[in-house]
């Protein structure tokens, strides 16, 4: 959940923060929860969000390069999906819909 906000002592201003959480896909349970400052990339909160048991691990294109970060695991398969910028570059189709998975 991004947007986050928690206050910050007076004057109204607001520290925005960022929640990240672990969630199991075959039962849906939450099994880990960080937060981090707003500016801190996605990415740096990987390895606290996986438990190690991990098959598959499917994340937004703000964990790009993650799974160089890690240390390797066998049978660990990532699923991260494309950054904004690389769908824009796509060609569009001669229905005028863009492809989105090549």
């Amino acid at each position: 959940m991004i947007g986050h906000r928690l206050r910050s002592g007076g004057g109204g201003q607001y520290d925005p923060q960022e929640s990240f959480e672990g969630v199991d896909v075959e039962s849906g349970l939450v099994h880990t929860v960080t937060t981090t400052p707003a500016n801190v990339a996605d990415v740096t909160e990987t390895d606290k969000l996986l438990h190690g048991q991990e098959r598959s691990v499917w994340a937004d294109a703000g964990y790009t390069g993650a799974e160089q970060r890690l240390p390797r695991k066998r049978g660990r398969i990532w699923h991260i999906a494309a950054k904004r910028g690389r769908i824009k570059a796509l060609p569009e189709s001669k229905t005028g819909v863009r492809v989105h998975f090549p």
